[in-house]
């Protein structure tokens, strides 16, 4: 969102809070307009919709979202103070993500499980997969990619008028990426059949990737624009996770154990390493401003209470740790 975005803060055993941070105030909000509201309850329309709501999308000065009504779900619209909920329309799945909000409508995968008329049971081990798209204005859904059996689809994101997702075919078989061209239907392959993973990142024109080699993951760089693959860095055997923004790029590398190196990804194509430790508090990036980073810090190692928290950008580049937590 281009003056704040949605977070969602975890009351452990408790409930769980929607809440608004806008990036040139500094104001961090629950998504509630009522007076001298506690915002500990479901009459709260910040804690009802973080409890309930699946991803909630801004389009224009309304949020939109998915919510569970028993055996299906239903399409809400909202005021952006939380007010004005009005049901659009609903979609016939058992499950349903939505992944991204664009042009008055949102995308969204659906996963089925197959009925067993033998046996008369729904089978969980075998389903069927579906890329969808609902049209807000004509509350109509469209089938964008072919239902499969046992295949799965996951949304990564939209570049121009391609939309980016991971496919597989079966549960037996790796993820690749695929683009959709929404305007003509066609499908590429920009990797080919290169294996992709969950947890990899597209941001603006790229596309940042992990290929295994031998026990380590090489990190790479695919720029949708001109199609050049680039290495970004040699892989280490530990995990990884991705923040990669215009103003900041970042590579995290951990191990079980709670320890973790951070690196900066640097405008000269080196790559920089910025902190390193242990998790403790554990935190993310959430967002890079020009001044200061924003930050989802996690109160315990069980991760069942996350405040949000800001830094100056110099500080975090630094190394150091006297981030501030955001109370609204």
């Amino acid at each position: 969102m281009e003056d704040g975005f949605l977070y969602k803060k975890y009351k452990p055993r408790e409930y769980t809070i929607l809440e608004y941070y806008e990036y040139e105030s500094g104001a961090y909000l629950p998504l509630c307009s009522r007076v001298n509201c506690t915002h500990d309850t479901e009459t709260c329309t910040a804690v009802r919709l973080g409890n309930n709501a699946e991803t909630i999308g801004r389009l224009g000065d309304k949020w939109y979202y998915l919510l569970w009504e028993g055996w299906s779900y239903g399409f809400y619209s909202a005021d952006l103070d939380g007010q004005n909920e009005q049901k659009i329309g609903s979609i016939d799945h058992t499950t349903g993500r939505v992944h991204i909000f664009f042009d008055n409508s949102c995308v969204y995968t659906a996963e089925e499980p197959v009925f067993d008329e033998e046996t008369e049971q729904w089978s969980f081990d075998h389903w069927f997969a579906g890329l969808y798209q609902y049209h807000f204005d004509t509350e109509e859904e469209e089938l964008l990619q072919p239902v499969v059996e046992d295949g799965s689809y996951e949304v990564l994101g939209k570049y121009e008028n391609q939309l980016l997702y991971y496919y597989t075919e079966s549960k037996d078989e790796p993820f690749i990426l695929r683009a959709l061209n929404l305007e003509t239907g066609d499908v590429t392959e920009p990797l080919g059949k290169t294996e992709v993973h969950i947890g990899d990142r597209l941001s603006e024109n790229y596309f940042i990737y992990r290929i295994l080699k031998g026990n380590s993951f090489q990190i790479m760089e695919l720029n949708l624009e001109t199609g050049e693959q680039k290495e970004i860095m040699a892989g280490k055997n530990m995990s990884q996770s991705f923040f990669w923004s215009q103003n900041l790029k970042l590579i995290t590398l951990f191990d079980q154990d709670g320890n973790y190196e951070m690196y900066q990804y640097l405008d000269t194509e080196e790559v920089k390493q910025i902190r390193k430790g242990t998790y403790d508090p554990y935190y993310t990036v959430i967002e890079a401003l020009d001044d200061r980073v924003i930050l989802n810090v996690y109160m315990n190692k069980e991760m069942a209470e996350n405040v949000l928290a800001e830094i100056s950008r110099e500080d975090f580049l630094s190394g150091k740790d006297n981030w501030t937590l955001l109370e609204y």
